[in-house]
């Protein structure tokens, strides 16, 4: 029983590296962001019209950098979307983030078979609830079977004193701190891209056989769109949506939540 629990806590932490993409990089405190110099534009427009002003015109990539993480941060809350593929497997994420009332989130984590399980939580607490074939999946052979029969129709609850530990990622904060300074050092400026339509700057960070590019809008507020982490380890893609929309978290009651210490430690 004492593998299963252990199951319980590699499942959170995939969970958590889904979401967080896990090598990705950011900003935060280097490289604070300039106002624009207010020297003109620094691109020609294709259109007869001006083009719209940008809040990144005029800085340095890793200023951009900088600006984006600020921006982003102060949405308070946001959408992520995440995929990561280690070992040859996939497993995807959809998860909406909050600051507000100490962290919130709520979403859906995807097994490499792509077999969903709900994600609820507070703070450092989180719930997970899987479908039958998420854990018997996950669990694998009679482990699988031992944990379905357990955590059937039932929340896991994962975080301070549970089985999952202290996994933190339930928050935006938590979420960009794998978007910090010291991962976007050295990023060089990449070609204009769109992120569903919306027009973006580019930067680029190579290390090794690794390249990770951040998508940062190139109009209105700069919010980090997208980063994406090709040849290395571990690629995946992380996007960013629904800036500043309400997220709101409803734990399960207590009935609902399975007895981890049926599975001894």
């Amino acid at each position: 029983m004492a593998a299963q629990r252990k199951f319980l806590v590699t499942a959170v932490a995939c969970v958590a590296a889904t979401v967080a993409l896990a090598g990705c990089g950011g900003s935060d405190d280097g490289g604070k962001a300039k106002g624009s110099d207010g020297k003109g534009s620094s691109s020609a427009s294709k259109s007869a019209d001006a083009p719209a002003k940008s809040a990144v015109d005029g800085l340095t990539p890793e200023q951009i950098a900088a600006k984006a993480l600020a921006a982003t941060k102060g949405a308070g809350s946001a959408r992520a979307d995440g995929t990561e593929t280690t070992e040859g497997d996939t497993t995807k994420m959809t998860v909406s983030v909050t600051d507000a009332g100490g962290g919130q989130c709520t979403g859906t984590f995807y097994s490499p078979k792509g077999a969903p399980a709900e994600l609820v939580g507070q703070g450092k607490i989180t719930y997970m609830k899987g479908s039958d074939a998420f854990w018997t999946e996950l669990g694998g052979g009679e482990d699988g079977g031992a944990m379905l029969k357990l955590l059937k129709g039932k929340w896991m609850k994962t975080g301070e004193d549970s089985a999952g530990g202290d996994d933190d990622f339930c928050s935006l904060t938590s979420l960009l701190s794998h978007l910090e300074a010291k991962d976007t050092k050295g990023v060089t400026k990449g070609a204009d891209a769109e992120v569903d339509g919306k027009k973006a700057v580019t930067l680029v960070k190579r290390t090794g056989a690794e390249t990770r590019t951040f998508y940062v809008a190139a109009e209105g507020e700069p919010y980090f769109l997208k980063v994406e982490s090709k040849g290395g380890k571990e690629p995946g893609t992380f996007t960013l949506t629904d800036f500043g929309k309400p997220v709101k978290a409803t734990i399960p009651p207590a009935s609902q939540v399975a007895d981890l210490d049926a599975l001894g430690g």
